[in-house]
């Protein structure tokens, strides 16, 4: 899974017209850091469980993270 995602990346990249790639990620997939360069999404999983402690989880808030790359706003993500 890794690899797909750093595939992913460089694929965007490389291209005439590059696409910001928006994903969503769960704490049983996190990419590697250099593929998220600028957010630590394991950091953040790690501090999203310690500020819980032993509370019951919500089944529909903060079980994924949306991450994307240099988007003008956050209506841009979500209207995809």
């Amino acid at each position: 899974m890794p690899q797909e995602w750093a595939n992913l990346r460089k694929q965007s990249q490389s291209q005439s017209n590059p696409q910001s790639l928006i994903w969503v990620v769960s704490p049983y997939q996190i990419p590697p850091a250099k593929v998220t360069p600028l957010f630590d999404i394991a950091l953040y999983f790690d501090e999203l469980a310690l500020a819980r402690g032993n509370r019951q989880v919500s089944d529909q808030l903060g079980r994924y993270l949306l991450y994307g790359e240099a988007v003008t706003s956050t209506h841009s993500q979500l209207s995809g």
